[in-house]
């Protein structure tokens, strides 16, 4: 045997990668064609296994990485929020904490978003900007309020937050990548 047939050439590995993926994979197939290039059955099996292991490897670690960044995502939104909504609560009017607020932000965002940056940074950075302004907007002229009304004003800055991130991520973004 010679050396050729110990490996696999990456084209040889990418071909069985694309077979796995599109769910036409069949290992006696797969064996066949490395058995005509030269490769003895035991040693196309071994090779076979090998890449079929490799992809399932490859997968379940795209999987738990994806995991991951949405375990980052559901603790860092609420973040975004509470920066969003202390301002206004809290009567902040400082200018520096808009600027440190939107830095903040947009940090946070392209962080939560990676595959989305931009959409992520805009979006959230839109809803940071208008909440104040929904917020003043919605208790103008109001001496009380319960502290449950405060979605009403978070609802009307996300939504043309979310109206933006998602334009941004169609325009800019593969669709199948959307989450």
């Amino acid at each position: 045997m010679n050396k050729m047939n110990d490996s696999l050439s990456e084209e040889q590995k990418e071909k069985i990668k694309q077979s796995i993926a599109l769910d036409n994979f069949s290992i006696e197939t797969e064996i066949s064609r490395l058995m005509e290039l030269g490769y003895d059955e035991e040693k196309s099996r071994s090779l076979i296994t090998v890449e079929l292991k490799e992809y399932k490897k490859e997968m379940f670690d795209k999987v738990l990485k994806n995991k991951q960044r949405e375990d980052l995502k559901d603790f860092l939104i609420p973040l975004i929020i509470i920066l969003s909504v202390i301002g206004p609560i809290a009567n902040i009017e400082l200018p520096l904490w808009d600027i440190l607020k939107i830095i903040a932000i947009g940090i946070i965002a392209f962080i939560s978003y990676k595959n989305k940056p931009v959409a992520g940074i805009i979006g959230y950075i839109t809803l940071a900007i208008l909440f104040p302004f929904a917020y003043n907007w919605y208790l103008s002229g109001r001496t009380s309020y319960r502290q449950i009304e405060m979605l009403i004003p978070l609802a009307m800055a996300s939504t043309p937050a979310y109206l933006i991130f998602s334009i941004i991520s169609n325009l800019m973004y593969d669709h199948k990548n959307n989450q």
